[in-house]
């Protein structure tokens, strides 16, 4: 009895289990029922919060109304697009969300959530434009830094024809000076970099130069470690202050000494921060020279501005000392890292204009009876040299300078192009690749009854991508009205050979 009991105990009844095979078929537990009502509203929360609530709209999109499938020009067929970019600019939370993303898993696997940042050693952040440099995978041709190098000797020369000294320089990549917090899946190319490339060609034209690598990896200037942002792509208030002393003395500007003391304030928002955590960014401390750089925006009570800017980061900056012992007129051509240059510069010189507009407008060196030119590019910038030569009039070349003109060649690879600029006409085209080497001049020939006018070109990067490409630029206004053909020339070894002809317009 007692085992038919037990046994009877343990096997329950053929209805007791339909009943409970039932009850579990009939719905769902108070906890699953919680847990779907919770991610539920999780899921709708942000959704409702987009359309409910137009001030979490961002910078992401143009966007500010929803698109309209149908409108009044009919059925709309980028109503998909459109409506991407508009989420992408207006879901609600979207910013803190990816800060959150960012963050896990930076923390979890040491990589970026963004392909413009590369996510360093001990909160070093760098630009994924500067991986390029680094690892060696975009090396200029010779004849592209043979171009860059020639097109800036022309550009000097032209300054100095102005009355005005130049000088140019480039700003090292971060990872280029401090690449000890690189991470080591990017290896660093044993390969000499293109601006260590470019070097040896600006010597042979004469360019001068101003080199900020060295000084920028100086232990007695604490190294790169001390002059560069940790999470952003410059330099720091005090790295650019050391790049802008050699800077002012190699154009006759007086520099700036140290400060005795630097104002130090962690108050500043790098770029690479900002674009990883778009969201509860950690500020990074900056150094600030009293006077100079220490207002409101970079503003300092040693300068002011003059135009219609009113930031350093600004296209086309003016500026005036209010230091009486400033003289001389100054124009530098800049990037980005040129923000940090502005204070430093707007003290020392009496008047300064600083742009950032490309291609380099030289003309602009006597429009403002510039003193002093400075041209500088960040290191990752410098193959658009190669492809966007400055405006200026091409500068003549004496026939007797020229060599001996040998029989013309036939060139059906060789192109002319004539169009106009504004005030500039501007002549160009490419060269058959077997009819030019690195170093090989292009020279425009302006044919007239009373004779022929020489100039010379450019050398450019053409649209195709290859190297043999020329531009020259004349004022309209100088070109004499009887002229009635285009010659291009290439010269080599003492001779000149023309290559192309055409009418001109």
């Amino acid at each position: 009895m007692a085992d038919a009991e037990e046994t009877e105990m343990r096997a329950p009844s053929e209805g007791a289990m339909g009943k409970g095979a039932a009850a579990r078929r009939s719905g769902l537990s108070v906890v699953q029922t919680v847990f779907l009502v919770v991610a539920l509203a999780g899921l709708l929360t942000p959704f409702v919060a987009t359309f409910g609530h137009r001030s979490t709209a961002t910078q992401a999109s143009d966007e500010t109304t929803f698109p309209k499938l149908v409108t009044s020009k009919g059925v709309n067929n980028h109503v998909l697009g459109q409506a991407g970019s508009w989420f992408e600019g207006h879901f609600a939370g979207r910013n803190a969300m990816i800060s959150a993303q960012a963050r896990i898993q930076g923390a979890l696997f040491g990589v970026s959530v963004t392909d413009q940042v590369v996510l360093g050693k001990d909160g070093w952040l760098y630009y994924d434009g500067d991986l390029a440099d680094y690892v060696g995978t975009a090396p200029l041709s010779e004849r592209a830094l043979s171009n860059i190098a020639h097109n800036l000797a022309l550009m000097q020369s032209y300054a100095e024809s102005q009355g005005a000294a130049f000088t140019f320089t480039i700003a090292p990549n971060k990872a280029s000076v401090w690449p000890r917090d690189m991470p080591s899946r990017y290896p660093r190319s044993p390969d000499e970099t293109n601006a260590e490339r470019l070097i040896p060609y600006l010597r042979s034209a004469g360019v001068s130069y101003t080199d900020l690598f060295a000084p920028m990896t100086a232990e007695q200037n604490g190294g790169a470690a001390a002059m560069y942002l940790r999470t952003d792509s410059h330099w720091n208030n005090r790295g650019a202050l050391i790049g802008g002393n050699l800077l002012s003395q190699a154009v006759g500007v007086k520099s700036l000494p140290a400060p005795v003391a630097w104002t130090a304030r962690r108050d500043f928002l790098g770029d690479l921060e900002a674009m990883l955590y778009p969201v509860g960014p950690d500020l990074e401390q900056q150094w600030y020279y009293p006077g100079v750089n220490d207002g409101p925006g970079t503003s300092g009570s040693a300068w002011r501005y003059t135009g219609q800017a009113s930031a350093v980061d600004d296209d086309l900056v003016s500026t005036a000392s209010e230091n009486a012992s400033a003289t001389g007129s100054l124009l530098v051509f800049r990037d980005s890292f040129g923000n940090a240059l502005v204070p430093y510069f707007a003290t020392e010189a009496a008047q300064a204009t600083f742009t950032k507009l490309v291609p380099y407008n030289a003309m602009q060196i006597g429009d403002v009876r510039a003193t002093a030119v400075i041209v500088e590019i960040a290191e990752r910038h410098l193959y658009q040299l190669a492809y966007q030569p400055p405006y200026l009039p091409a500068p003549r070349v004496e026939r007797s300078a020229a060599g001996a003109v040998a029989r013309p060649l036939g060139c059906a690879d060789c192109t002319v192009e004539q169009t106009v600029n504004g005030p500039l006409i501007s002549i160009s085209g490419v060269i058959d690749p077997r009819l030019i080497a690195t170093g090989t001049r292009v020279l425009v020939g302006l044919q007239s009854p009373s004779g022929e006018d020489l100039y010379e070109a450019f050398g450019v990067t053409a649209e195709n991508g290859g190297d043999n490409g020329y531009q020259a630029f004349f004022l309209s206004d100088s070109v004499a009205s009887d002229v009635a053909t285009v010659n291009i020339y290439v010269m080599n070894g003492g001779q000149l050979v023309r290559v192309a002809q055409e009418a001109f317009k």
